[in-house]
């Protein structure tokens, strides 16, 4: 591994993603990738006497059907996963911590808001660059979980929805939704599908716009999608057309909107750039406001979109920039700014 300045970290080529898996609920469904997820509920609660089980049982879900995709499970010789790194939305990770007290792997929690996907592939990667790659007797594999749901995330950062509070054009909804990657030192044979790498990424900087309006998290996190987008396009010498998209997730359309005019005023052609918010729901005819946000909403649309098509060779390299506003109830009650932060990760194929 390579550390390059700017937080950009460059990989040996050895960070390999065998399985990955998406799971949602039926709001999910019903937007423009119905059909694509693995894994679709009729309802939000999913069976379970809470919204925060609820959750945890969606984390469980995408968890399970990506390492069948591997033919394993925890602890099995197929793929014994060494760690994983996964986080939510809520106070202590709590819907990680209890998917975690059913799943006995070591753990490490990890909170980036809505960037926690993309954190924890960084942070694989990081993992299995470290690995001593003499040993040639088994591969080492990793998971990178993480997941949203809309009632929990309504409870904790806004009023509970029996409140009937409305919701202003600028705000998100938090995607109900869940995403799990497994990753290898080495390749986990799947078929005749291309084998897919991370080649390197970002680590983001803290970046405060001074927005305080918690219905406007796009405002708060474009700066920083800009930001660390910007660092690793200079450090790695790439530009936006090495890539066949430049994703972010989730600015939803007011983000999207401050991100394209930032790179066009530095000349820089946006025509790829895409965002996860912005796609997940049919912002036309689903009620979502400005699109998608939470934990889950990239990772479920990576999963469900991205990899699949890098997998089948229609695309061959994406840069994903996961984004999050890093909001405290407390602080926001306290008349404190937004923080935001995004981490990127470079994918590519094999």
């Amino acid at each position: 591994m390579k550390c390059l300045k700017n937080g950009v970290v460059q990989f040996d080529g050895s960070a390999y993603i065998g399985g990955y898996a998406s799971a949602v609920g039926p709001k999910e469904n019903d937007g423009r990738y119905g059909g694509k997820f693995d894994y679709a509920a009729d309802s939000t609660d999913f069976g379970e006497t809470s919204w925060e089980k609820s959750e945890t049982f969606l984390q469980k879900t995408a968890y399970n059907i990506a390492m069948n995709k591997v033919g394993g499970k925890e602890g099995s010789d197929n793929c014994e996963i060494s760690v994983l790194f996964g986080g939510d939305l809520l106070n202590q990770c709590a819907a990680t911590s209890f998917t975690m007290r059913d799943i006995d792997l070591p753990f490490s929690g990890i909170y980036g808001a809505c960037s926690t996907f993309a954190q924890g592939l960084l942070l694989s990667g990081v993992y299995l660059s470290a690995v001593d790659k003499t040993d040639e007797q088994r591969n080492v594999n990793v998971a990178a979980l993480s997941s949203s749901h809309f009632c929990t995330a309504e409870r904790q950062f806004r009023f509970p929805l029996g409140y009937g509070g409305q919701r202003t054009p600028t705000a998100q909804w938090t995607a109900t939704a869940a995403g799990c990657a497994v990753m290898s030192t080495g390749i986990i044979p799947h078929g005749n599908k291309n084998n897919i790498h991370i080649n390197g990424g970002a680590f983001g900087a803290v970046r405060d716009m001074a927005i305080k309006d918690v219905s406007n998290m796009g405002a708060a996190m474009a700066y920083a999608a800009y930001d660390s987008i910007k660092k690793y396009f200079g450090e790695s010498k790439t530009a936006p057309d090495d890539y066949d998209y430049v994703v972010t997730g989730d600015l939803g359309l007011v983000g999207v909107g401050i991100i394209k005019e930032l790179f066009t005023r530095d000349g820089v052609d946006t025509t790829n750039f895409a965002d996860c918010g912005e796609m997940i729901y049919d912002i036309a005819t689903q009620d979502v406001h400005s699109g998608g946000s939470g934990c889950g909403c990239s990772a479920a649309i990576m999963c469900a979109e991205f990899f699949p098509k890098l997998e089948s060779g229609e695309y061959t390299r994406i840069l994903f920039g996961g984004t999050g506003a890093l909001l405290s109830p407390v602080t926001s009650a306290q008349g404190e700014s937004i923080p935001g932060i995004c981490h990127v990760v470079d994918l590519g194929i094999k």
